[in-house]
């Protein structure tokens, strides 16, 4: 009895070091992440200065340019500043990324008409649309109404779904569609952007709102991208209490759901 009873008691010391072991580590990662995130943070900024300049400075040429009647220079410094442009649009996502890990993205609450979200990601969408020879279709009743969030980050949540699905989608049709529900004495919104593009398979599909996890490298390569979009854009969801989910097939298209509150509390 006295033999089991050291036994014991070795065991317990042994689960308690390791235990500790184990909080020491998590900690240890947890530190690492958020310096991580900080760096990438600070990083971000200091890019984006040079950067704007850059396009702030391409733009002002290019006007000259085109007032000099120089067509040929006019077209390279469009293509300098469209660079410009897509970089600071991947510097941003990491920016946003590395503002939700280190808890340091906050929601704006304030009023807005759910009809002026769709006028804008009308206006955003049909040049995205065109750009791959596609069609945009809206489908939205006359009046969804009144909602109360952060009506930037919605936008931005809608833009990446419809930037996504309009990039995949050749010769296709890409609809967005808006829609209220009352579930649980609760008001929803759920906006849709479904697609008739390259779709994906159940793998890609696992891994689509995982960071830094980008398609397989043939159409990574093809179209680009920091694989940032969604996994922000789920995250931004997840903040304002909704939800969003994927459903997709090769060849056949992919289709984003996400629902918010109507009326999203400001957490205190």
């Amino acid at each position: 009895s006295l033999a089991f009873e050291r036994m014991s008691d070795q065991v317990m010391a042994l689960i308690e070091a390791r235990t500790k072991e184990l909080e020491v580590a998590r900690d240890d990662a947890k530190e690492a992440n958020l310096a991580k995130s900080k760096f990438l943070a600070n990083m971000s900024h200091e890019l984006r200065t040079p950067l704007n300049a850059i396009i702030g400075y391409g733009e002002m040429m290019f006007e000259e340019a085109q007032d000099d009647g120089n067509e040929a220079m006019a077209e390279d410094l469009t293509k300098i500043t469209n660079a410009g442009k897509h970089l600071l649009g991947l510097i941003n996502d990491i920016l946003d990324l590395s503002k939700i890990e280190a808890g340091k993205m906050e929601l704006a609450i304030t009023e807005f008409e759910a009809d002026d979200i769709v006028s804008a990601i009308r206006t955003i969408g049909e040049p995205l649309a065109k750009k791959t020879n596609s069609l945009l279709k809206v489908e939205a009743p006359d009046k969804i109404g009144q909602m109360s969030g952060d009506e930037t980050k919605l936008r931005q949540c809608l833009l990446n779904l419809m930037s996504n699905a309009c990039k995949f989608t050749v010769d296709g049709i890409v609809t967005f569609s808006i829609r209220s529900d009352q579930r649980e004495k609760l008001d929803w919104v759920i906006f849709e952007v479904a697609d008739s593009g390259i779709g994906m398979n159940e793998t890609q599909l696992s891994k689509v709102f995982e960071e830094f996890t980008q398609a397989e490298d043939d159409t990574s390569n093809k179209f680009g991208g920091t694989g940032l979009g969604l996994p922000i854009t789920k995250q931004l969801v997840e903040m304002m209490g909704g939800t969003i989910v994927a459903e997709s097939e090769p060849g056949v298209g992919s289709t984003f759901r996400m629902e918010v509150p109507r009326v999203i509390e400001k957490k205190s």
